[in-house]
């Protein structure tokens, strides 16, 4: 049986990625952080960089 991955989602934002995976997470979902902002563009842009180290 593979192990079964942790996705983390809800309240998250580029500044709580540290936490989320030190706690064991595998990965990150993220909608309404990006849709809410003013630049959604640059949101994601943002989070693309903050999580390249996990990918």
């Amino acid at each position: 049986v593979a192990p079964i991955p942790l996705v983390a989602i809800g309240g998250l934002n580029p500044d709580r990625l540290d936490g989320v995976f030190e706690a064991g997470a595998n990965s990150a979902a993220v909608v309404t952080d990006i849709t809410l902002s003013f630049d959604s563009e640059a949101r994601t842009r943002e989070w693309i960089e903050k999580t390249d180290r996990w990918r």
